[in-house]
């Protein structure tokens, strides 16, 4: 990988960016190197998939086996899949890399010192494409969290690739001796033709036989589908499981709907305690209780609970309050405060 990215130098740079050793063109440059790394990881795998295809070409074994140790083993195999699977490997630094990205963001004077930047020397005067510029280069970093889905394609192409030219291989030595030319020859010698029969090309026993040929094909006449499978159900049926889909659509929860409960209930507001929450509904009270879990994972250590229930409301803080006392008079648990994140204002 001497011109592909190294993970250890995209974590170099967001370190320097962490430590305010640099500023906007280094974050940019970080973010870069990300994409790079996983479109080589997609790149390799599609250049097997073409490789493959064009040795499946070959006329000759001979040719097919050359191509496959000089392309596939030399250059795919020991030169970038090796690299990726050891030195190189691209998990290496990733949760670091990861947990200095949320710590950036998370930052109000971090962020605005690369906003800024951003504005000073691509977007002079436009702060709003300054800040989305800056939110696109974090999302290519948090990119890396799909690294395994490409390495798992990765892993299934060089296997795939393995046992085609395995097959093939096997099936070329296989066919290796000249049986097309000993057949004439033993039938041009039972004609009495002049060409001698040095050696018998059949097995011992009874090869060429009638009994051994294919069997002709047998057509089996599928039977018409049973009545059964024309029965509607009941209208009762079809309305009792409608009740219960939205039942179970008004239960479920995702981040649209946290979001749109929260701004509903902030209205103007910056931030809200969890007592004064309104609970009228049965979406409105599965929705407290998704916030209710969210500032229980927010109050623990655990970096990696805390990022991933962070999506479920983005926008938005969700922070745990004193112990002991009830949230709300509907719902008991731990007290919370909702916040909106502080957003990037212009310059005056």
């Amino acid at each position: 990988m001497s011109e592909k990215v190294r993970v250890p130098q995209i974590f170099g740079l967001i370190t320097m960016v962490e430590n305010e050793e640099a500023s906007g063109d280094t974050l940019i440059e970080a973010a870069q190197q990300a994409r790079n790394l996983l479109e080589h990881i997609r790149n390799t795998s599609t250049i097997i998939r073409d490789l493959m295809e064009s040795l499946s070409k070959e006329a000759t074994p001979a040719r097919y086996l050359s191509k496959f140790f000089s392309d596939y083993i030399e250059r795919v195999f020991i030169g970038d899949y090796r690299e990726l699977r050891t030195r190189e490997h691209p998990l290496s630094k990733r949760q670091q890399i990861l947990r200095i990205v949320d710590g950036i963001d998370e930052s109000p004077i971090e962020r605005m010192r690369l906003i800024e930047w951003y504005e000073d020397k691509q977007f002079p005067g436009d702060m709003a494409r300054a800040e989305r510029q800056y939110e696109r280069d974090l999302h290519r970093l948090r990119e890396l969290t799909r690294i395994d889905e490409y390495l798992d394609r990765l892993d299934d192409e060089i296997r795939r690739a393995n046992r085609r030219a395995l097959a093939y291989l096997d099936y070329s030595v296989r066919t290796v001796r000249p049986i097309g030319q000993m057949i004439n020859v033993a039938i041009e010698s039972i004609n009495g033709g002049t060409q001698l029969l040095m050696c018998d090309p059949f097995a011992a026993g009874g090869m060429i036989n009638g009994m051994n040929l294919a069997l002709p094909r047998k057509f089996t006449k599928r039977l018409a589908p049973s009545k059964l499978r024309k029965v509607l159900p009941a209208p009762g049926d079809i309305a009792r499981a409608h009740v219960m889909q939205r039942a179970r659509d008004a239960r479920a929860m995702n981040s649209p709907k946290l979001t749109a409960f929260l701004l509903q209930q902030l209205g103007g507001q910056t931030q809200i305690e969890s007592s004064d929450l309104e609970i009228e509904k049965v979406v409105e009270g599965r929705a407290y209780q998704s916030l209710l879990t969210i500032s229980v994972a927010m109050g623990t250590e655990s970096p990696t609970l805390q990022r991933d229930v962070r999506s479920m409301v983005p926008g938005f803080n969700v922070m745990p309050q004193s112990i002991g006392e009830e949230s709300h008079h509907l719902v008991s648990g731990r007290t919370f405060r909702v916040a909106r994140k502080n957003k990037a204002k212009g310059k005056s």
